[in-house]
């Protein structure tokens, strides 16, 4: 299946400051697998504890915690996308 998504400009990062009550949080920026975004509790890159929605929509999605960052924490989601060549060119070759 090949999936073709919109890439636009902008800084593909959002920061919330929490309250102690939410649970949700969007990202306005596309990513191909959720492993493409970066989900930060202050400086604390967090592995688990919350699930991300949106993946391969060029409007974004939500990711949603398990339970609710504390009051004032610093919620960073950044997205983190692999830079890689898909070409392969021969020497000496045309392009």
């Amino acid at each position: 299946m090949s999936m073709s998504l919109l890439i636009p400009r902008g800084t593909p990062r959002v920061q919330y400051l929490a309250d102690g009550v939410q649970r949700v949080f969007t990202y306005p920026f596309p990513i191909f697998a959720d492993g493409d975004l970066q989900v930060f509790l202050g400086a604390a890159l967090q592995s688990t504890g919350y699930a991300v929605s949106g993946t391969g929509t060029t409007a974004g999605g939500a990711v949603t915690f398990a339970e609710a960052p504390a009051e004032n924490t610093v919620v960073l989601l950044r997205r983190r996308l692999p830079i890689e060549r898909n070409s392969d060119f021969g020497e000496s070759g045309p392009l």
